[in-house]
């Protein structure tokens, strides 16, 4: 039976376990008006990575597991790294850049929001987007199993 390596006497089954990052804020230049790509607007951003870290819960060794500092690092450089007009784009990005970055991370949810510039009139606080994605080789190798 596969699974990940049981801490004392737990069974062995499959997992996926969680690692998050929320409430990150960052300014950036996306949106579908000129003055957008002109002026900073705030972006918030939450993330969940979602993968097998039985090795990591087992040998306790950062090196097992997704590092925390990395994927705010790679989340920071990708949301500056081009102009986007629509935030469904922009976290469809940062989702294939975190897969890219992170070969263990089996599925990502990502939630992006941002505060509108001329808000005068509106009767919303922010607009935003989620998205959830799997890897597709991580679906492939569980149906194996």
């Amino acid at each position: 039976m596969s699974g990940r390596i049981g801490i004392a006497s737990e069974p062995y089954v499959k997992f996926m376990d969680s690692l998050f990052l929320r409430g990150l804020s960052y300014e950036a230049r996306h949106g579908v008006e000129d003055f957008e790509h002109q002026v900073s607007q705030t972006f918030g951003l939450s993330v969940e990575l979602r993968g097998d870290f039985g090795r990591a819960i087992a040998t306790d060794e950062l090196a097992e597991s997704v590092d925390y500092d990395a994927v705010e690092r790679c989340l920071a450089r990708e949301i500056h790294a081009k102009s986007f007009h629509l935030i469904e784009a922009l976290a469809s990005h940062l989702v294939a850049e975190l897969f890219r970055s992170f070969p263990s991370v089996v599925e990502i949810r990502l939630e992006l929001s941002k505060r509108p510039l001329l808000w005068e009139g509106k009767s919303y606080h922010s607009i935003g987007f989620s998205m959830e994605r799997r890897r597709h080789d991580a679906c492939l190798s569980l149906t194996r199993n």
